[in-house]
């Protein structure tokens, strides 16, 4: 029998501020980097916490805390230009076999935008501790309040037996891919 872990896969996609360039920077909680969607996730230092955060059926507009340690000093100069102020970012929580470092499965856990980091510099091995909350998605959505106040019973007082946000927030139900229509 194959023993399979939880791991974290964090994406951070920042924007130089001169060249106006995304770079996608993809980091995971394995002491090993891992394959997932053809692309590599690095094991950059440590994953130290990841906020608390809770599954209901409502649109959650909370973001999260994220905290990074021995971060390679290479992102130093990203960090002081605010290259992850603002930046989208996505957190999955993924499945690794134990012998593999090929992810057999990962899901949404948050989604947001990066606020202003806060660091701590070691000289002495050259790494940084990274900590910095996220504004959700669905937060900054045009920056409207009308969505925020938006519910399950809300939605169905005006559309009766419409389970829709039901399944939007069910991350048990998996990935759903939705066709273009031709």
């Amino acid at each position: 029998m194959v023993t399979q872990k939880h791991i974290l896969l964090v994406e951070i996609r920042y924007t130089d501020k001169e060249t106006q360039v995304i770079t996608p920077i993809r980091l995971t909680s394995a002491p090993f980097n891992v394959q997932h969607a053809d692309v590599e996730w690095v094991a950059a230092g440590d994953l130290l916490s990841i906020g608390d955060y809770e599954s209901n059926y409502e649109l959650i507009t909370d973001g999260i805390e994220i905290q990074l340690s021995g971060v390679n000093g290479a992102y130093q100069s990203i960090i002081e230009t605010h290259g992850f102020r603002n930046a989208p970012v996505d957190v999955l929580i993924a499945t690794l076999d134990e012998a593999s470092n090929i992810v057999s499965s990962a899901t949404y856990y948050h989604r947001g935008f990066a606020m202003s980091p806060m660091t701590e510099y070691n000289d002495a091995d050259g790494t940084i501790t990274v900590a910095f909350e996220t504004e959700s998605a669905f937060k900054n959505l045009k920056r409207t309040n009308r969505l925020m106040t938006t519910s399950i019973a809300h939605h169905q007082a005006l559309h009766p037996k419409d389970m829709f946000f039901q399944y939007t927030a069910d991350s048990a139900l998996g990935e759903e891919t939705w066709k273009e229509r031709s």
